[in-house]
């Protein structure tokens, strides 16, 4: 005699066969987003960081580098995104348009990401400034340079360029950097990850936005979000071989209110990065990314 079976069993034997992902996780092949990842699942308001973060910087000349990484599900495509120390990177939709003026000092640098680069769910990228200085001092490849080049690694591309013979570098006494995405058409850019190394001087340290009018079709200039620039300056100026490294997640450290100018809505500009980076007192650890963000 033939075994029956009750209905809802016939249909979870069906939907057995399907393929499916479960919801919120990206399948292995997925193209990524250009804007912002899945949320990251740790507590303690981790769930916040759905974007890309900046978690290390070597502010020491020819050997500086940044590092970030990507603590969301989903791979990011970093072809609209951008990395600077200018404290005037938020007039790139107006430079690009020819309504507004970045000045950049020989050491300063404003470089996109190339086309097709992807930093996949949990990666690790590392920018160098000068590619056989990274690779002398830290015995590996940079991923991407922005100065000197290195075989092996990808060359950013210089978006604005300064006055005379560049010589880009972060700045040791102390500068801000930040990550942004640019759409190429909009009136604004969106901060991703911004962070202030050492104590820099008012040149060097971020500033408040205004609006500009982009490329895009229209006359009229989108306002920028006011920042709180509260983000303190690092108590210390890294030397030597010692970098700045981030120790956790944004989480709840920085204002959350939806109206401000980073990607997700938060204001970048007021990470308490007392509590989220360390001092810069340990070696630089490029590519390697601290337990208590994964």
């Amino acid at each position: 005699m033939r075994e029956r079976y009750p209905l809802e069993m016939l249909l979870l034997l069906a939907l057995g066969a399907c393929s499916f992902d479960p919801p919120g996780i990206a399948p292995q092949d997925a193209q990524g987003d250009s804007r912002a990842g899945q949320d990251v699942t740790p507590g303690d308001g981790s769930a916040l960081d759905r974007h890309a973060l900046i978690t290390e910087v070597n502010a020491l000349g020819a050997f500086g580098f940044i590092e970030i990484y990507n603590p969301t599900t989903t791979a990011i495509d970093l072809s609209a995104y951008y990395l600077s120390d200018c404290n005037e990177y938020w007039k790139l939709p107006g430079q690009q348009a020819g309504n507004a003026s970045i000045i950049l000092q020989l050491s300063d640098f404003l470089v996109k990401f190339p086309p097709g680069q992807m930093l996949t769910a949990g990666g690790v990228a590392t920018i160098a400034i000068d590619g056989p200085a990274f690779e002398n001092e830290y015995t590996s490849l940079p991923t991407y340079t922005i100065g000197v080049p290195i075989a092996g690694s990808t060359a950013m591309i210089p978006t604005v360029i300064p006055a005379g013979t560049p010589d880009p570098q972060i700045t040791d006494s102390g500068e801000m950097v930040v990550l942004v995405h640019w759409d190429g058409t909009s009136d604004r850019v969106e901060d991703v990850d911004l962070i202030v190394t050492g104590q820099p001087s008012t040149d060097n340290a971020p500033i408040a936005k205004a609006p500009v009018d982009g490329p895009d079709l229209d006359l009229t200039t989108s306002s920028y979000a006011l920042d709180g620039l509260s983000m303190p300056a690092m108590a210390d100026v890294a030397t030597g071989k010692k970098t700045y490294k981030r120790i956790r997640l944004e989480g709840t450290d920085e204002q959350h209110a939806g109206t401000g100018n980073g990607i997700t809505g938060d204001d970048e500009t007021t990470e308490q990065t007392s509590l989220t980076w360390d001092s810069g007192l340990s070696n630089g650890t490029p590519g390697v990314i601290a337990t208590t963000l994964q």
